[in-house]
C-alpha cells in the first residue's frame, strides 16, 4: 500500500498526482490512499485518522517542519520503521540539520530542494530510474511557476487559480 501525505495546495496537489504517476510504473498495481492536510493538522492525521499497514511506503509532500511537533513525529514514525514501512519525505521548505537528523536517524528518506517547489522536488528525487513524462516536467514548471510567485508560465495563473 502507498500512503501520501501532502498539502492541500497547488502544489501538495501536484506533488501527489507526480508521485502516484511514478509510483504506478514502479509499484505495478499497488493500491495507494491520498491524504490532504494542512501542516498544522499532521499528527492528528497519523495519530487518529489513518490505519498505515505493514510492508507500506509512506510519503510526505510539500508539508515542511514545525519543529514543536518533531519530538511526537519523531517517535510516531520511528514506530513505522518497526513495521517494515518505508517513509519517504519530500520539501521545498526551509529545514534546519536539526530536523533532518532528527527524521532520518528513526529511518525517514529526506528529500530537501529550496530550488523548485515541492512538485519539482518529488520529480527529481522520488523513484529513480523510472522514466519521467512530458506532461510531469510541464506540470512541474507552471506549478513552480505559481507556488514560487515567479508567474513565468502561462499555465500558472490558470492552475492556481483552477
Amino acid at each position: 500500500m502507498i500512503y501520501i501525505v501532502t498539502h492541500n495546495d497547488l502544489d501538495g496537489v501536484a506533488s501527489a498526482a507526480i508521485y502516484l504517476s511514478l509510483a504506478r510504473k514502479y509499484f505495478v498495481n499497488e493500491k495507494a490512499e491520498i491524504h490532504f492536510v494542512e501542516p498544522s493538522g499532521l499528527l492528528n492525521l497519523l495519530q487518529k485518522s489513518m490505519k498505515i499497514n505493514e510492508n507500506s511506503v509512506i510519503a510526505f509532500m510539500d508539508l515542511g517542519m514545525n519543529e514543536s511537533i518533531l519530538p511526537e513525529l519523531s517517535r510516531y514514525l520511528s514506530s513505522l520503521s518497526t513495521k517494515n514501512i518505508i517513509t519517504e519525505w519530500y520539501d521545498h521548505h526551509v529545514w534546519s540539520d536539526k530536523w533532518i537528523e532528527a527524521l532520518s536517524s528513526v529511518g525517514v528518506k529526506i528529500f530537501v530542494d529550496q530550488s523548485t517547489c515541492g512538485a519539482g522536488v518529488v520529480y527529481r528525487y522520488s523513484f529513480p530510474g523510472v522514466e519521467r513524462e512530458e506532461c510531469h516536467s510541464i506540470l512541474v514548471e507552471a506549478v513552480c511557476g505559481a507556488d514560487l510567485w515567479l508567474w513565468d508560465n502561462p499555465l500558472a495563473p490558470l492552475l492556481y487559480r483552477a
